[in-house]
């Protein structure tokens, strides 16, 4: 027979506390290639590393001759929690990459490369113009060629993709003076905010997030990711030799209840080396020490009363015990004396 016994508040409060950490961690994601742990990431087809004299490198395609076409991706091989039950908001993310497009033959197509969140652990869609892009995924292209097909504005734009590689918008790259195929480092930082539906593409040649963005769209992901899905980074050659280098890859998650949040309650791990202007942290020195202040007046308040209670008793206390020792003491000589009067 089993007999319960009813829980101190003390111990509830402990275990509401260590479940809502718990929680907190299994919704939180981050991840980063520096350093690149082969145990956390996939190469699939194409994908695979280069190492030079000089750099480690992971390479989304490989050297094919025209008119060959191939794909390859660096998918991270845990999902990722992107809905939350009982919160009507998909996940905020930051994702930071960089990278590099080299065309070895001028005359050739293009390609592409795209960040992709897919549904999927092990696909990745097909080459040419989809870029490896797997079905089912939310994208972000950065797309090398021109195709009529896909109502692309030219060969070197970025657009958001959902379950497509028809992009619902986009942003002409020629607008900032930035060339997907220049073979320069191009660095690309995606946020997007879960309660307030906010996606911003920022892409430079430095590695300082510009004031503003290139792209931006107001999109509520959540009819279009699943619980839980995979994120990478997937790339493809169309009847070209372009080169397609992964320099950097970082990516952070996690869910927001502010919905004036832009980009959710997190920092992105920070790339190296990272160099993002922000504005300084508020100073909340003062404001902290009137709190602290505050709150031991209201001490003081109420342990002072409760101290000088207790002495004023344990003082009137010894000052009557010592007037009934006195007392007593001073009876008892009286006693004494008068027993040596009546003695003959």
């Amino acid at each position: 027979m089993f007999t319960c016994r009813p829980i101190s508040p003390s111990l509830f409060l402990l275990m509401i506390c260590f479940s809502a950490t718990a929680a907190a961690a299994t919704t939180t994601t981050t991840f980063t290639t520096e350093p690149l742990n082969l145990e956390n990431f996939m190469f699939l087809e194409d994908a695979h590393i280069f190492n030079d004299t000089t750099t480690i490198t992971v390479r989304l395609t490989r050297d094919l001759l025209v008119p060959n076409s191939g794909a390859g991706m660096l998918l991270y091989k845990y999902p990722i929690p992107f809905r939350q039950p009982g919160n009507p908001n998909p996940t905020s993310f930051k994702a930071h990459l960089t990278f590099s497009v080299k065309d070895l033959n001028p005359n050739s197509i293009g390609g592409g490369l795209a960040l992709a969140i897919s549904p999927g652990n092990g696909n990745i869609g097909a080459g040419g113009k989809f870029l490896g892009i797997p079905k089912g995924a939310v994208s972000i292209e950065f797309d090398t060629a021109k195709d009529t097909e896909l109502h692309d504005v030219n060969g070197n734009h970025v657009g958001l993709n959902i379950n497509s590689v028809v992009s619902l918008c986009v942003a002409d790259l020629d607008s900032v003076n930035i060339s997907l195929k220049s073979g320069k480092l191009i660095h690309v930082w995606v946020d997007y905010s879960g309660p307030g539906h906010q996606l911003k593409v920022f892409v430079s040649y430095v590695n300082i997030q510009p004031v503003s963005p290139v792209l931006e769209a107001i999109i509520d992901l959540y009819q279009y990711v699943e619980d839980s899905m995979f994120v990478g980074i997937s790339a493809s050659t169309q009847a070209s030799t372009e080169v397609h280098s992964l320099e950097h890859f970082s990516f952070s998650s996690c869910f927001d209840e502010d919905p004036n949040t832009n980009s959710g309650g997190f920092n992105a791990p920070p790339p190296p080396p990272m160099a993002t202007v922000s504005s300084p942290a508020p100073d909340t020195t003062r404001k902290t020490r009137k709190s602290r202040r505050k709150i031991n007046k209201i001490w003081l308040g109420i342990i002072l009363p409760v101290v000088g209670a207790v002495l004023g008793i344990m003082l009137t206390g010894g000052i009557s015990i010592y007037f009934i020792c006195k007392c007593y003491c001073c009876s008892d000589r009286n006693n004494e004396n008068a027993t040596h009067l009546i003695t003959p």
